[in-house]
């Protein structure tokens, strides 16, 4: 045992009385008080960096260019089959440093409000994120003080509309500020009365832990308004909504705006109006293209006070000047109150709704005013045809008709579930008092990125729905109605049944479109395994029953042309589908390189199996996952082609840095090799297996490990690989993954430590430090010279999430300031430098220009956390 983990074991006995849990937690903090570590902007504030994507030089163009003919052959294939290809480069999402904090639960769906004000992201239909601002949502507000003439304003900043000229878009913005710490947000408004304070509090009961309230499609937006005068002052809060979400489905006719007053469980009054939608998805499985629509509903609603004014408007046009309802609220801050149903759209139309309350506040008196908006979109149905159930189901019924209902229970029960959030959060916020060495910004990155899990087109079922009915075929640009039953594509090899929690599937990107990419889980999971264990064992249970399985298609790959099955048995899959496909049923959507010669995604299963057995101690999911572990092994030793017990890369990118070729024994894989045979000699000595078997796995850890060190080490840092190339010397910033993950998981060192720790720290020396001075992250590759290795795309990037996992490596190993620098480039990269937040990218270049926006793996910020929690001594950050 090592003085480490000696270390370790002591503070354990000594602290055990102060570990604090999240159940059992009384924050300090008051409710609805913003946290230091919430990330801040000013309203008026205009980003420096000229966001920008990507861009191939001409020697890469040249390298790439048969790749890129290939991709653009099977965007083309993809397209005129109806599918929305998993990899489109011609389709990039147009960035906008506007993003904020969405709201919705995990796998419902999800509606970001962006920091300047404006609704701007959408992520209602499973797999198609929609970057735009519908102009209609928004919050205004009307200020009459005695003798002075009334004010009115939308909320936003930045917004120069097309449609509503009438409505009052110029709040400056230089007198508010938002503060955002994942899933709370906050924006201050000293404006447009500087005598008058407005705070606006949003959030969804996402908790940490819980698997009811966390899947539930609502937001709620508290505002407390405090009058700062001696004067008295009327204010009326408005929160106009659009039927949709902006896109075509707005316009498909039959849209129906319903007001409503209630009564909640608890007694307290609520008002607001009901908006029936549908959701449209085009089945790629069939000949003809045939639309599925499914029902979506929306509500905006607000709790009813005693002395308030309540009002509302259930239908106007959105894309009309704004005047019909604008011109009444300036005036007085009320709307038409007329308790009717609209008339349902025509095909073309828009409508919108909006709600109104109106309250009277004394001098330095404070009131509050509660609105929600909640949805339900029952069934996320996929491009294959297949429907399921969301989670949010299983709470209030799978009819659609659950959205009012939602709205009540957050108008009762809101304050508990905030309370909540506050006690989760609290238990790692308060870890500051006792290692003080944690930086500020630790938790606002630590939080923030967790956006991912509700707005990367996460999907959390409860239960199959089977194929829908189609509404309409389109043939030759024509679309006309049908009434049609659409069965889903039968090409499993296996049956797929729903566990009791459900399934859960998340994007690898907004940009890159196929859930569990389990490459990159391998760094994003971390979250999930430390704050929703049970979902992240169901993902492993489906990637399990997937590794034991063939699917026999032939598919051709970009990144060579070669014609291969589409997963062969024994192989963990790339990921478990697409977005236009049929998750769980037909994986591997990927389609670049030959993911059944990866050599680092059977290593990766058994890894993160070992893991999240160790962070949960249920052997039953260690035993459903033997039989995949064991024979994912045997097949990644098939890859060990000259015996030594070390096995070997092909020459082209397979693994996880899919255009960064490798060849030979290489430091990635290498590294992941050993941890993984470390790892099965503790699953067998946990099931009791035969000694043979445990001596089997000895030996080819003792092997693997000489053979490693031999081939790569050169005295002060792991080569790149043996090839003996130009690209051999190149120092990897993620060469020690196998260590981060073995010492992560108890396993012990895959090197001597001193190796490991000199490794490290050259790695810091010249990917971190030698780099826009280490306010960028690690750079994937760079050269002994100390400039940045150009040989390929990947090489010459940084990874936002493998840097994170570079920072808990080097905690692990003692290097705390090296660490939290590391991981403090990425925050500042992200959330002051290139105005990434809320959309965190794949990666950026030394000149900030990103990939792959809305990324999985900076969820791996979490893998930070688990070495603090788990693996640094208290003493070392105190």
């Amino acid at each position: 045992m090592s003085e480490i983990k000696q270390e370790i074991e002591q503070e354990k006995v000594v602290e055990n009385d102060e570990q604090l849990t999240v159940h059992d937690i009384q924050p300090e903090s008051n409710q609805s008080s913003i946290p230091q570590s919430a990330w801040k902007r000013r309203l008026d504030t205009i980003l420096e960096y000229n966001q920008r994507s990507f861009s191939v030089g001409l020697k890469e163009t040249i390298r790439l260019f048969s790749l890129g003919l290939r991709l653009f052959k099977y965007v083309y294939r993809e397209k005129r089959a109806g599918r929305q290809p998993a990899f489109d480069p011609l389709n990039e999402i147009k960035i906008s440093d506007g993003q904020g904090v969405s709201v919705g639960g995990i796998g419902s769906g999800s509606i970001t409000r962006g920091w300047r004000g404006d609704f701007c992201r959408w992520s209602l239909v499973p797999g198609r994120p929609r970057y735009r601002t519908v102009e209609a949502d928004q919050f205004s507000v009307f200020i009459q003080r005695e003798n002075l003439p009334p004010v009115s304003k939308v909320l936003a900043t930045h917004l120069k509309p097309k449609h509503l000229k009438t409505w009052d878009f110029g709040l400056k913005g230089d007198k508010s500020h938002y503060h955002a710490l994942f899933p709370r947000a906050w924006t201050v408004y000293e404006e447009p009365d500087p005598l008058l304070k407005m705070t606006s509090m949003q959030f969804s009961p996402f908790i940490a832990g819980n698997y009811e309230e966390s899947s539930f499609p609502v937001g709620v937006f508290v505002w407390d308004i405090e009058n700062l005068d001696d004067s008295s002052v009327d204010v009326s809060l408005m929160f106009s909504f659009q039927n949709g979400t902006g896109g075509g489905s707005d316009v498909l006719g039959d849209l129906l705006n319903t007001p409503f007053r209630k009564e909640t469980t608890s007694g307290k009054g609520i008002f607001g109006v009901e908006m029936k939608h549908s959701t449209t998805c085009r089945i790629s499985n069939t000949e003809k293209r045939l639309v599925v629509r499914d029902p979506l509903t929306f509500v905006i609603a607000a709790e009813v006070e005693e002395g308030a004014v309540t009002t509302h408007a259930t239908a106007w046009n959105p894309h009309g000047n704004g005047d019909e309802i604008w011109k009444r609220f300036a005036a007085d801050g009320t709307l038409e109150d007329v308790q009717t149903v609209s008339n349902p759209t025509k095909r073309g139309e828009h409508t919108a709704s909006a709600i109104a309350v109106k309250q009277h506040i004394g001098p330095h008196q404070k009131k509050q005013i509660v609105f929600v908006l909640s949805w339900d979109s029952p069934i996320a149905r996929l491009g294959g045809g297949r429907g399921y159930y969301r989670r949010h189901t299983k709470f209030y019924g799978r009819d659609g008709e659950a959205a009012i209902r939602l709205a009540c229970d957050a108008v009762d029960k809101w304050q508990q579930w905030e309370q909540a959030v506050i006690n989760w959060q609290e238990v790692f916020l308060r870890q500051k008092l006792q290692r003080p060495k944690i930086p500020d910004w630790y938790h606002t990155a630590l939080f923030n990125e967790l956006y991912y899990l509700v707005d990367g087109g996460s999907i959390w079922t409860a239960g199959d729905a089977g194929g829908g009915i189609a509404v309409s075929v389109r043939e030759n640009g024509v679309e006309e109605p049908v009434d049609h039953k659409v069965d889903p594509p039968k090409i499993d090899c296996q049956e797929v049944t729903t566990p009791e929690i459900g399934h859960f599937a998340y994007l690898e990107s907004h940009e890159y479109l196929m859930f569990n990419t389990y490459d990159v889980h391998f760094y994003a999971g971390f979250a999930l395994i430390q704050l929703w264990p049970e979902l992240e064992l169901s993902l492993q249970r489906d990637l399990a029953r997937i590794t034991t399985a063939e699917y026999t298609d032939e598919v051709v790959f970009c990144g060579d042309g070669r014609r291969s099955a589409k997963k062969v048995k024994a192989m963990a899959p790339h990921d478990v589908g697409s977005p236009s496909g049929d998750p769980w049923h037909d994986p591997n959507a990927y389609p670049v390189q030959d993911v059944n010669r990866w050599k680092d995604l059977n290593s990766k299963l058994i890894l993160q199996t070992y893991r999240d057995y160790l962070a949960t101690k249920d052997v039953q999911f260690l035993r459903d996952m033997l039989p995949a572990l064991k024979a994912a092994f045997e097949k990644l030793l098939e890859f060990d082609k000259d015996g030594d017990g070390m096995i070997e890369n092909e020459g082209f990118p397979d693994q996880t840095y899919d255009a960064w070729s490798v060849n030979g024994i290489s430091a990635y894989c290498g590294g992941l090799w050993i941890a993984t045979v470390a790892a099965m000699r503790e699953i067998a000595k946990l099931e009791n297996e035969a000694e043979e078997e445990v001596g089997r796995y000895t030996d080819i850890l003792d092997r693997a490990k000489l053979a490693y060190h031999n081939a790569l080490w050169n005295g002060s840092y792991y080569n790149y690989d043996n090839s003996k190339t130009n690209i051999s010397r190149t120092i990897m910033a993620d060469q020690l993954a196998g260590q981060w993950y073995s010492r992560a998981c108890d396993l012990g060192s895959i090197v001597d430590e001193e190796s490991a720790r000199t490794a490290l720290k050259t790695i810091f020396d010249y990917n971190v430090m030698r780099v826009n001075g280490g306010n960028s992250g690690a750079m994937n590759g760079m050269r002994p010279s100390g400039r940045v290795d150009y040989a390929s795309l990947q090489s010459s990037e940084i990874w936002t999430g493998t840097s994170y996992g570079l920072a808990a490596s080097l905690l692990q190993e003692g290097l705390i300031e090296e660490g939290f620098r590391t991981a403090y480039g990425v925050y500042k990269g992200t959330y002051e430098t290139y105005g990434y937040w809320f959309q965190t990218p794949e990666s950026w270049d030394e000149h900030g220009r990103f990939r792959g926006l809305g990324y999985m793996r900076p969820l791996s910020v979490w893998s930070l956390q688990w070495a603090i929690d788990r693996i640094v001594p208290t003493s070392k950050l105190s």
